[in-house]
Order: C-alpha cells, then structure tokens, then sequence
C-alpha cells in the first residue's frame, strides 16, 4: 500500500532517513553540551538537566510518532477494504461529474491533445515525489525549530484520514486508469465513452507511467486496485504541505503554489484522479486545516486557564 501512495518510492524512507540524521545531530550537540558543563566548565549536571537533554534530543521522534502509529493501521485497513468493495465501484458516476463540468473526460482529454515533454516531465516529477516534499517540509520545520507547524500538519494528515475513510466507504472508486484505461471491470461502456476511449492517444512516456502505477496498485492475491480515488489523498497532502510552508515564509507561495498545480495535473494527466476527487480533496484539506487550528488552539487556552 506505501508503495502506490509514493509509486515505488518508500513513503517514510526519506523522511526518516532525514530524521534519524537530525536525531544523531542533537545528540551530539546535546552530548557534547553536557560533556563541557560537567568535564571543562565543572558544572554539576542534575537531573533535571539530563531530562531536559533527553526530551530534546528525541523531540524529532516523539512529534511525529502518531503519523506513523495511526497512519500504517489505515493504510492496512484501506487494503482490506480494496478487496471487499470492488463490486461497489462507483467510478462511472465520477466519470459522469467530470463529464457534466467539462463536456468530456478530462483524464482521456488531457494527455491526448497537450503531448509537451517537458511538461510531462515536470508533472510527473512533481506527482511522483510528493512524498519527498512532505519529508523536506517537515525537515525543515524541525531546523528552524518550528513544532507546532509540524504538530499541525500531524493533525490535519489524522484528521484527513478521518474524514476520507467513510468517503471510500460510501463512494469506493478504482481510478481512470484501472476502471477505464486499463478496463479492469465488467460494465458495459456507453457510446461516448467508448468513442473518447478509441481517441485516447497517450504519448509513450504516459502509457509507461500508468502501467508502472497500474502494477503497483495490485494488492494481495486477488490483485485488487485502491478505491481511495474520491476524495484524493494526493490533493489533501499537497494542500498541507502548501500550508505548512507558507506558514514557514509567505515567500514559499511562489514556487509551491505552480507546485501544487504541477502535482494536481499529473493526478488527471496519468489517470490516477478525476477532477471531482481534487475538489473534494481540497475541501478535506480546507476542513482539516480549520479544524486543527482551532483544536491546537482550544488546548493552548485550556493550558493557560489551568497555569
């Protein structure tokens, strides 16, 4: 299941590989203060001073251990619930939501008529290693010491993985890839679509990018794809993570707002998200955001009326 949420990059590899390297940085910072208090400077080191070192050398585990004590259980349950609701799939009745806005498939659309290199390369970069800026974000939080941002993207990923689980629920969807690209169903396709279907001229670089994903969505025995589709997951992260460092510096809105346009497009370009799931996805996100800032600021003021 990691494995297709960061297409074949490990989800947390890089971000704890960054983490660990940051927690053997404050012990030996921390270490090395103790040393010279108590070895040069001949300072007494009490206990209180070893416990206050201990919390902030393990500071980085400790802020970030409920991302993975919850998250790992989901991500195991929505592999179950892959399984148990393929024939529930609801994916002609986004398709239509699409059809409805825009007069056509978007996912067929899109990558038929804007075949641009470059562009394919800078969307699929942005989509693949969403990950990895999630990771570079939180990293830098920890650097420049800002843990209660880090606390709030903690919360809002929680509480979006609250929300989304009912959704998959009620509207369990596979993605335009699996259900009509790849035609992984049963159902009869309508005139129209079977038309835009027979027009779907992907360049070569996108027809290897949906079969990579296509395969790293096989899960268990049966090989049943994700119906994670509705509301995007991909779309609520990138939100989060344009909060997040917009938080850090206003500045930052430059480069990660074309950013999360990058990475939205390549969800419709490669077939993964039909554009309903981005907007919905962007509501959760919204949803989250307001709802973690208003719980981390119920606990500050509960914290100063009992001081």
């Amino acid at each position: 299941m990691l494995e297709y949420f960061s297409f074949g990059n490990s989800l947390f590899s890089f971000f704890f590989l960054a983490l660990w390297i940051l927690f053997g940085w404050k012990l030996f910072t921390v270490g090395n203060k103790l040393a010279v208090s108590a070895y040069v400077d001949h300072q007494t080191v009490t206990r209180s001073h070893r416990r206050q070192a201990l919390q902030e050398i393990t500071e980085p585990l400790r802020l970030l251990w409920p991302l993975t004590l919850f998250s790992l259980p989901l991500f195991a349950l929505l592999s179950t619930m892959s399984r148990n609701l393929q024939g529930q799939i609801k994916d002609p009745w986004l398709n239509q939501l699409d059809n409805l806005i825009f007069g056509y498939s978007p996912f067929l659309h899109f990558p038929t008529l804007y075949q641009t290199p470059i562009f394919e390369q800078v969307i699929s970069v942005s989509y693949v290693y969403l990950t990895h800026v999630i990771a570079l974000t939180l990293v830098l939080c920890l650097l420049f010491k800002k843990t209660i941002f880090i606390r709030l993207f903690t919360l809002s990923f929680l509480l979006s993985l609250i929300l989304g689980f009912p959704m998959y629920a009620a509207v369990p969807c596979q993605d335009p890839n699996n259900y009509f690209i790849q035609q992984q169903n049963s159902d009869v396709l309508s005139d129209d679509m079977q038309e835009q279907l027979a027009a779907y001229a992907p360049s070569e670089m996108v027809s290897r990018m949906t079969t990579r994903i296509r395969d790293l969505e096989q899960f268990g025995d049966d090989g049943a794809p994700p119906v994670s589709c509705f509301p995007s997951d991909h779309a609520v992260w990138a939100i989060l993570t344009l909060y997040i460092l917009y938080l850090l510096t206003p500045w930052s809105l430059i480069l990660s707002i074309p950013w999360v346009f990058c990475v939205l497009s390549g969800g419709v370009y490669f077939g993964q998200h039909y554009v309903v799931d981005y907007i919905a996805g962007i509501l959760v996100a919204i949803i989250c955001i307001v709802g973690s800032n208003q719980l981390i600021l119920r606990k500050n003021e509960n914290q100063k009326s009992t001081t």
